[in-house]
């Protein structure tokens, strides 16, 4: 898996050279991260909190919204590990916090993993020559990595592992050590530093390694498009690849080839490799049914491809139907988007359309107190229906798409309250 990487400082997103001097800064991390979102989770690193200089909380909690996002930088507190993922992180990152005078902080984690939970827990070990690397990298932990990672990994799920000397430095990888951490644990480990060329992301990537990437696609170094292909796990010409809609409806299963998903990805339609044909295949070429690309995702080994695409025209199977697996299957998101062409298209004698935001309040008030007096299985399912559309409406109206509000009940699932229950 590709990791794209913003590091945040005073509101803009910068670049490092082994954590000290700033070799690069754009004005717009929320522009970046429009960008990133489509590849995979994005790495938020708030600088300026790891420094205890000012923090980019507000940006985070935007970013944290477009997108699924792992956020570090700062974190050294249960308050402030709560705080994080009530903005939206779908994953903390742990670093400076493991230690306490030179010593694997147990208690601290202890805390940490009964409240957020370990699945939701990066722990980041900086290294040099092999030894852990605390207080901004200046000192000495006094502990080897492979000592390290053996004493911190049962308290999160995955490992973040920076070769320091290698951070921003476009000097390439060591994969001899790599090689040598890859063999003494079974958690997945995410590797950053150094990371210059495709080849070094092939090589990683076989090791079964994420790759975290900073400065060289800022730079221009690497195409986020050519590192997404190069991460995956390409056992054979071709992929299996899932295509999927906006609402998460199977569309169909296709097949993709290197070659093809370089262009799904440059083109932002849909590419596949036809068996049958033994050629790349233009999804829509012939019928006009074309499916514009939104997100790609690799799954856990990396040998399988997921598209989440807008589906144009009559549907994707070749019969007709709007899945091969069936037809379209009604969700809340499709009345979201026909209440906002209503609203955004209104049509003669539209009664969504007729709705200023006075009324809409009004009927939502109107409709909870129908749905409370409601006895029966039929009226409670009447009655709930009336409240979600004009709930709909409203939000519609405000521009806050369903999404957001799934996000919003997913974060709430994700917190823990102390006593490590559910909240």
């Amino acid at each position: 898996m590709i990791i794209p990487s913003i590091d945040l400082s005073h509101g803009r997103a910068v670049q490092l050279r082994q954590g000290k001097e700033q070799v690069l800064e754009v004005d717009s991390p929320i522009k970046i991260a429009e960008e990133f979102k489509r590849f995979g989770p994005l790495a938020l690193i708030d600088l300026d909190a790891a420094r205890g200089t000012g923090n980019n909380t507000e940006l985070i909690a935007e970013i944290c919204a477009l997108t699924e996002c792992r956020v570090g930088g700062g974190i050294r507190s249960i308050d402030k590990a709560q705080r994080i993922i009530e903005l939206g992180a779908s994953r903390i990152i742990i670093g400076t916090a493991l230690w306490e005078k030179g010593q694997i902080n147990h208690n601290f984690l202890q805390q940490l993993q009964a409240v957020a939970g370990r699945e939701n827990i990066i722990l980041a070990l900086d290294c040099l020559d092999g030894q852990v690397m605390i207080n901004g990298w200046k000192k000495p932990a006094g502990i080897g990595l492979v000592e390290a990672i053996k004493q911190v990994e049962e308290y999160g799920s995955e490992l973040l592992i920076t070769s320091i000397d290698k951070e921003g430095c476009l000097q390439g990888i060591d994969l001899d050590f790599f090689q040598k951490i890859r063999k003494e644990t079974t958690r997945p480990i995410t590797a950053s530093g150094g990371v210059t060329t495709l080849e070094d992301i092939e090589n990683l990537s076989r090791l079964d390694f994420n790759v975290q990437l900073g400065l060289a696609i800022y730079s221009g170094k690497i195409r986020l498009e050519e590192a997404f292909v190069a991460g995956l796990n390409w056992k054979s010409d071709l992929l299996p690849t899932i295509v999927s809609d906006e609402e998460g409806r199977i569309l169909m299963l296709a097949w993709s080839s290197k070659e093809s998903l370089r262009k799904t990805l440059e083109t932002g339609e849909a590419w596949y490799f036809s068996r049958s044909r033994n050629r790349l295949w233009h999804k829509g070429e012939s019928s006009g049914n074309k499916q514009l690309l939104r997100s790609v995702r690799g799954d856990c080994d990396g040998d399988t491809v997921k598209l989440t695409v807008r589906q144009t025209g009559n549907g994707a199977c070749h019969r007709g139907s709007y899945s091969c697996f069936g037809e379209r299957e009604f969700r809340l998101g499709d009345l979201y988007q026909v209440v906002k062409d209503r609203l955004e298209n209104p049509c003669p004698g539209s009664y969504t359309a007729q709705l200023d935001d006075r009324k809409v309040r009004e009927k939502i008030l109107e409709e909870a107190q129908e749905l409370i007096m409601a006895q029966s299985r039929p009226e409670l399912i009447w009655e709930a229906a009336d409240l979600i559309y004009f709930i709909t409406v409203l939000l519609a109206k405000e521009k806050i798409d369903l999404k957001a509000v799934s996000g919003e009940l997913a974060r709430r699932r994700r917190k823990k309250s102390k006593g490590g229950q559910d909240a």
